[in-house]
């Protein structure tokens, strides 16, 4: 029996890419697009404006692909590109926020939120919580978008925000901390 050809690997194709092979970088992006484009739905929320900075994070990826540093994962590299777009447009609209993915089940962090009370509407505590997070401040929503929602590590957080480590897990902290406080009304009641 014949075996499928083993797939090229990220490096492989960014060294073709640096070479000027688009068809090796469209590979790339293929790979990654549904990632980004995830990523920038969970910053601003809207659909057209996800595709926006999905579009001009593969368009600086490729004018940049030169400058890519392979000791990083190319996926943690796309993360800082899209990110730092997210950043400079909320910047500009005052305002960032995040929704996860209708059909998406949220990541591990999202699992230490509580269930509503008994009785409570599910839509209600996710309004509650989208509130919440829309209140957070950009440096602590950014971490926790990128933790809960991404699933990095605490180390590609640092690599794709260009912060030490200590910052991504002290910003995480008090991101929860606060969530906790605004989320008060759903928590169950210690006795």
């Amino acid at each position: 029996m014949n075996k499928p050809p083993e797939p090229v690997s990220d490096l492989a194709l960014i060294d073709r890419a640096r070479e000027g092979d688009t068809e090796a970088f469209d590979e790339l992006m293929m790979r990654y697009n549904h990632a980004v484009y995830r990523l920038a739905w969970s910053f601003v929320r809207n659909h057209a404006d996800a595709e926006d900075i999905s579009q001009e994070t593969f368009i600086r990826a490729w004018r940049a692909i030169g400058r890519f540093d392979p000791q990083y994962r190319f996926y943690t590299w796309l993360h800082r590109i899209a990110v730092n777009l997210c950043i400079s447009r909320s910047r500009r609209q005052k305002r960032i926020r995040f929704d996860p993915l209708p059909d998406s089940e949220p990541g591990a962090e999202w699992r230490e939120l509580p269930d509503p009370k008994s009785g409570e509407d599910d839509g209600e505590l996710r309004r509650a919580i989208d509130e919440s997070l829309d209140r957070l401040p950009e440096d602590q929503r950014a971490v926790l978008v990128l933790r809960a929602r991404e699933e990095l590590s605490y180390e590609e957080i640092s690599t794709t925000l260009g912060i030490p480590v200590g910052t991504v897990m002290s910003r995480l902290s008090r991101a929860r901390g606060r969530l906790r406080e605004m989320l008060s009304a759903y928590l169950p009641q210690k006795t």
